[in-house]
């Protein structure tokens, strides 16, 4: 129960991090907006997993390769920032959650006219 608390500690504390880093640190246009929706931590801290989410959807691919393209110079900061053992080896994930949704309201919106 505790390792949860701490581990939950842990993803949330990394989530902030990263978002402040992208945020302040890579380059993305002003027309962008860059969340990082979730970190999931393995319970030994080696690894964690970033899902971020990308708007617009048109530059997302572009915007993306900008975040893998900095993972090292994040990865570095992030190591100054926290205060563990271990300093988790990212792993960026594209969260496309938003988009499926949409896709799917858009099915049911047609499925409901007929």
């Amino acid at each position: 129960m505790a390792e949860s608390i701490r581990l939950d500690k842990i993803n949330s504390l990394i989530q902030q991090k990263v978002g402040e880093f992208i945020l302040q640190e890579v380059e993305i246009p002003a027309e962008c907006f860059v969340t990082v929706k979730k970190a999931e931590t393995t319970s030994n801290i080696r690894f964690s997993k970033i899902y971020v989410s990308i708007l617009p959807h048109e530059k997302r691919d572009e915007i993306f390769k900008l975040i893998i393209k900095n993972k090292k110079f994040i990865q570095n900061k992030l190591s100054k920032n926290i205060e563990t053992r271990n300093t988790p080896k990212l792993q960026f994930i594209l969260d496309i959650q938003e988009e499926k949704a949409s896709s799917i309201d858009t099915l049911l919106d047609g499925i409901s006219k007929n």
